[in-house]
């Protein structure tokens, strides 16, 4: 395993006891990575990017383009167009890219999926969903960290449509945000929303 810092955010501390604990060699960028361990003959067997969304696009594109396979916190990238063509484009080599929902796999959250699956809970008619960040992140990355809605929700409407299962459909959404200053406001950043989502079957 191998660690790169793309952006300087307050990780570094935990970027050192990586270090520290497992050994962990690092590099300031993917090409001096991917340049460093080829000459060692190690072999780079693929790349997990987590990090903010703004950065992925081309650390996707990089480790793609030399055939290293590439799993993805969501969202892959800002906006829908950019993530269809970054699968566009990792379909051009012998690479695959892949992103990834954590939350399917929390036990509390595989415990709720299973009760509904098996009947155990009845049958679903409404979900709420509830989610905040304690402690607030940094104000630098409610700046730069992303959007509320792609960032964020992404988890709970991956989940939620998981958990009601393949042989339904959203045909309606209502979504709303706020921002709770003004530097957030001006910079265009909600750190605050309410979604609300019908399905085919009503839920």
């Amino acid at each position: 395993m191998v660690a790169v810092r793309l952006v300087p955010y307050s990780i570094d501390d935990v970027f050192s006891l990586l270090f520290a604990t497992r050994q962990v060699p690092s590099f300031d960028s993917l090409s001096d990575g991917i340049t460093q361990i080829s000459e060692s003959n190690v072999g780079l067997d693929g790349v997990v990017v987590s990090s903010p969304t703004f950065t992925h696009e081309s650390v996707i594109r990089e480790a793609i383009s030399n055939n290293i396979s590439v799993f993805t916190e969501k969202p892959v990238d800002e906006t829908a167009e950019k993530i269809e063509a970054l699968f566009e484009y990792s379909s051009n080599f012998d690479a695959e890219l892949c992103c990834g929902f954590q939350r399917r796999f929390d036990p509390s959250y595989v415990a709720a999926a299973d009760a509904v699956a098996a009947g155990r809970a009845g049958t679903p008619t409404m979900a709420h969903l509830f989610f905040a960040d304690h402690p607030v992140p940094e104000r630098k990355f409610l700046l730069t960290g992303g959007n509320i809605f792609m960032d964020l929700l992404a988890h709970d409407a991956d989940y939620i449509l998981h958990v009601l299962g393949d042989d339904d459909d959203v045909i309606s959404v209502y979504a709303t945000g706020s921002s709770s200053d003004e530097e957030l406001e001006a910079a265009g950043v909600h750190d605050n929303a309410v979604v609300v989502v019908k399905t085919r079957r009503g839920k």
